[in-house]
């Protein structure tokens, strides 16, 4: 049997019936020429003998070998049929192999970012840092009402700080999903769908959670007392974590129907545990899938909870909310232009309060757009917000950055300019009026000889002027106030902007 096998792997062509058959009529009929020629068997006239066996004795030779021919190309069609459908059986097999592998590598990328998301649920709701100041709420012996504000707000700026860091410092990854996404099409698009929805909702849990950070930053660069910021911030901490929680119960109920063992759900269970999801079994299949559905509808209800009690707190909290007071001289200068009193009526107080931030936004020309109008609204605190998430933008020019921070820097500081917003010069020639008289890019022009600057149009008509009456620009440069004499006559040769209402001039 074994020499069988061993002649078959030498000769595999040799083994076919058609070969060996040729091979015996071969020899027959060889065996029949040679003893015709030796005369041991008479040689067969036409006339004796039938016409047939004639033909096959005196072509016999070609028979054979054409049947020995047929039989090794029959044999080839064979074997290389069989090389074909081992090659694709390995292939499949080497992509199913890899198909395994990034199942598995994607699978513990998701347990780790569940097991993190946990992680920093657990940081925030345990935390001690956020805290009001209680027995502090009437002010210190000797302490402005200024100075206990700036306290209050020290005290929650420090407490964003802590809660940015933590997010920092225990990132989400889905570079091993975004790898491996093309390993993954041999186990279908069932398997990828369900694969792609639970890192879906990975992103809106962190998305969550970085609401929640701007949401305590908005509060921060809100004139609240310690109460009203402490009830605002506690209710947000209360609706954002429970929509994490929603968003982490319906990651883990689509991970049970992709499961190939109980082993890999355990980083599941410890990362629901971790972030106090503890009263939840985790069981592959439909049946624990249906368990962590029902699971997030409960947080649902703990969400729309909290929101109602959240509403009627925040109402309480402004009512304390006294007045909201413009301290920019630029927009009460505005308001007394137009009619209107320094200080703001009931209903701009009321739309001051109920104005609500767009957390979405990324465009910088409507960031911009925004900011303008809200500072426009006498709500300079948004106004900064929408400059500060502009400046976060990845790709800006450098003059942008410049304008962006200067424009914050501005509304921070509005003493510093008096009744000018400011204008930057974003581009000037280096042959130009205005770089032959000193200025420099980035100044930050605020007034023409004793008076505000408030238009371009104020530069263009001292321009206008004669020759020999030149004029007095005063400027910020780097921090420092300067003044930088202009003889007129000439066009500027050079593109300002205002701070904060962005629209490019040239002059």
């Amino acid at each position: 049997m074994n020499t069988n096998i061993e002649f078959a792997k030498i000769a595999p062509f040799l083994t076919h019936p058609l070969v060996l058959a040729g091979f015996a009529l071969f020899l027959l009929f060889s065996l029949f020429k040679v003893l015709i020629k030796a005369k041991i068997i008479p040689e067969v006239s036409k006339e004796a003998g039938a016409g047939i066996v004639h033909v096959i004795l005196s072509h016999g030779f070609i028979i054979t070998l054409t049947i020995v021919l047929l039989g090794f190309l029959l044999q080839g069609l064979q074997n290389l049929y069989a090389h074909r459908e081992n090659q694709g059986t390995a292939i499949q097999k080497t992509l199913n192999e890899r198909a395994n592998a990034a199942f598995s590598a994607v699978f513990n990328e998701l347990g780790s970012d569940v097991q993190t998301i946990g992680t920093l649920l657990t940081a925030i709701e345990d935390d001690t840092l956020l805290q009001p100041f209680e027995k502090y709420e009437k002010r210190r012996v000797n302490e402005t009402e200024l100075s206990f504000r700036e306290r209050v707000k020290n005290h929650y700026r420090d407490y964003h700080s802590y809660i940015k860091s933590l997010i920092e410092k225990f990132p989400i990854s889905d570079s091993t999903w975004k790898a491996h996404q093309n390993d993954l099409l041999t186990l279908g698009e069932n398997d990828i769908s369900k694969f792609r929805s639970a890192y879906e909702h990975i992103a809106l849990a962190l998305d969550y959670l970085q609401r929640y950070v701007e949401s305590v930053q908005h509060t921060v660069s809100l004139n609240y007392s310690d109460t009203e910021s402490y009830a605002n911030i506690t209710s947000q901490r209360a609706e954002k974590l429970a929509s994490v929680k929603i968003e982490l119960c319906t990651v883990v109920s689509t991970v049970v129907l992709l499961a190939r063992n109980d082993e890999e759900l355990l980083p599941f269970q410890l990362g629901l545990g971790t972030a106090g999801i503890k009263d939840v079994p985790i069981i592959r299949g439909v049946e624990g899938a249906k368990l962590l559905t029902q699971k997030s509808l409960d947080y649902h209800k703990d969400k729309v909870k909290v929101l109602t009690e959240a509403s009627s707190k925040l109402n309480a909290a402004t009512d304390k909310y006294i007045s909201a007071t413009i301290n920019d001289p630029y927009i009460k200068m505005m308001r007394r232009t137009i009619g209107l009193s320094e200080s703001l009526t009931e209903a701009e107080i009321y739309g001051r309060k109920n104005k609500k931030l767009d957390p979405e936004e990324k465009d910088i020309s409507k960031l911009l757009s925004l900011a303008y109008t809200s500072y426009a609204e006498a709500d300079g605190e948004n106004a900064i917000i929408y400059f500060e998430r502009a400046a976060k933008l990845k790709g800006l020019p450098d003059n942008m950055q410049k304008y962006l921070s200067a424009s914050i820097h501005r509304l921070k500081n509005p003493d510093e300019f008096g009744e000018s917003l400011g204008f930057m010069i974003m581009d000037i020639d280096k042959k130009g009026l205005f770089s032959k008289s000193g200025f420099h890019l980035d100044d930050i022009l605020i007034g023409i000889d004793d008076k505000p600057l408030i238009e371009p149009t104020d530069i263009s008509m001292a321009l206008g002027r004669s020759p020999d009456h030149p004029f007095l620009i005063r400027l910020v440069r780097e921090g420092q106030k300067m003044e930088l004499a202009v003889k007129p006559g000439k066009s500027a040769g050079a593109t300002i902007t205002q701070l904060v209402a962005f629209g490019q001039v040239r002059l």
